[in-house]
């Protein structure tokens, strides 16, 4: 199956790498994540490839063995503590079961994941989600809900029959399952929240969805997770609590709102707006809102219609989202966007959209006002998304592929479901057309032509 899986998901990264990008995200291919050439592991460096653009090592591994890391630093926090228990800056020995497993080198969090290869449930069980990380990052590491890469799905070690253990970052707002194979909506390989007694609820609770999610007491931190299959129990044990940071927007601190960090304020195009403690604010901005002064110092001059606009931060990713709820169509100032599958750009390549929803700022961004009937809004797009077209923050209020034409044709197209008995239908949604390629596009809404397209790709007729 895994073997299957890993040639599936090197395809899916080849058609990654060939992302078109607009001048906000001038790079023209995802690059592979090297791993540092000075990295061994036994003495053997990290050179096979895995999920397509990862590299690492595959070795036969036994209880108890120790093994040789050499060109690391702080090997405690690069090694996975479920699976090593480390005696030196160079030296770790194996807790797994012996068995053969690959070794994965992640140079977005200077992480190595450990998972067996070839093993199947009841021998391996994986943890999915969004909002977690690798436990000696201290940060989401993961992608969101995906099986695209080793850092979207950990593996958890198998420590007797039934039984599996895993040590984890927790942010804010996680929301995770227990999968048996490296596949995702399909009930059958789940473990939900309501499929077994949570022992600690006041840390991780469960939802409607069937996810595990913060409980009551919960601080964002590492934790030890025990799923215990035999008993129906999971047990959770803190490990370390980390300290939540403290923003600013000019000088004054953001609060915090669920698992975002918010700030109110009313805003003038030409605005200049200084964002404290964020360490750069590039990739955190939207480039449609704001242009940058000065990265360093958080320093930006406001784009946008004059309004009273929240400010969220999201500090697992650490990307803004600036919009106005009051602002729409019939005033003639915004129109959003959500659906399922998308990004805030500077989240690329990871999705930050968790579900058709009007309410959340992830999940329904406003589109700036470029002239009179005429919006955009730059996005992170990968394969499949599906995203629709709103002259309000109302269901109601829906004008999307129904309406609009997607332009160009190779690049966008409107969606469709194909009914066993009627036929297909349009959905209104916006979809990749045949020659869409995934990347970050500034996508433009014209109700004066009815057209939707993307910026710098077509270029309507006068």
């Amino acid at each position: 199956m895994k073997s299957a899986y890993k040639l599936a998901a090197f395809f899916l990264a080849i058609g990654a790498m060939c992302s078109c990008q607009k001048d906000i995200d001038k790079v023209e291919e995802w690059p592979e994540w090297p791993a540092p050439a000075n990295v061994s592991v036994d003495g053997a460096s990290l050179d096979e490839m895995f999920y397509g653009t990862y590299k690492g090592i595959g070795m036969n591994l036994t209880q108890g063995q120790t093994v040789n890391f050499s060109g690391m630093t702080r090997l405690r926090t690069v090694l996975q503590s479920h699976y090593w228990d480390v005696l030196s800056e160079t030296e770790a020995v194996f807790l797994g079961q012996d068995g053969a497993y690959d070794i994965i080198w992640d140079n977005e969090s200077s992480c190595l994941f450990t998972e067996p290869r070839e093993k199947a449930f009841p021998d391996e069980l994986f943890l999915c989600g969004t909002g977690w990380g690798h436990q000696g990052a201290y940060k989401v590491t993961t992608h969101g809900w995906s099986w695209d890469r080793p850092t979207d799905m950990m593996s958890l070690r198998r420590v007797s029959p039934g039984i599996f253990e895993g040590s984890v970052y927790l942010a804010q707002g996680f929301t995770f399952k227990f999968c048996k194979d490296h596949l995702m909506g399909q009930p059958q390989y789940e473990i939900q929240s309501v499929d077994i007694n949570i022992l600690k609820p006041e840390i991780v609770g469960g939802n409607i969805y069937g996810d595990f999610v913060p409980g009551s007491g919960f601080q964002p931190g590492v934790f030890n997770l025990r799923v215990d299959l035999n008993n129906n129990e999971l047990d959770i044990t803190t490990n370390m609590i980390i300290e939540p940071e403290t923003f600013y927007v000019n000088g004054n601190e953001m609060t915090s709102n669920g698992s975002y960090q918010y700030y109110s304020i009313r805003l003038r195009k030409g605005d200049e707006v200084t964002f404290g403690n964020f360490g750069g604010i590039e990739s955190a901005l939207q480039p449609d809102f704001w242009e940058i002064v000065d990265d360093l110092e958080g320093k930006a001059i406001f784009k946008g219609e004059t309004g009273l606009y929240d400010i969220y931060l999201d500090p697992n990713y650490m990307i803004v989202y600036t919009l106005c709820t009051a602002m729409n169509f019939q005033k003639g100032n915004a129109v959003w966007v959500a659906g399922v599958n998308w990004g805030h750009p500077g989240s690329a390549p990871r999705v930050t959209a968790t579900g058709w929803d009007l309410s959340s700022p992830n999940n329904c961004m406003q589109m700036k006002k470029v002239e009179k009937g005429v919006f955009e809004v730059t996005l992170w797009l990968p394969d499949g998304f599906n995203i629709k077209f709103f002259k309000a923050r109302d269901w109601g209020q829906e004008a999307s592929t129904t309406v609009l034409t997607p332009l160009p044709e190779n690049l966008f197209a409107a969606g469709e479901y194909v009914d066993p008995e009627t036929g297909p239908r349009p959905t209104g949604d916006l979809v990749g057309g045949p020659d869409f390629k995934p990347g970050t596009y500034t996508v433009r809404v014209d109700y004066n032509r009815n057209i939707v397209y993307a910026v710098g790709y077509y270029t309507p007729s006068e």
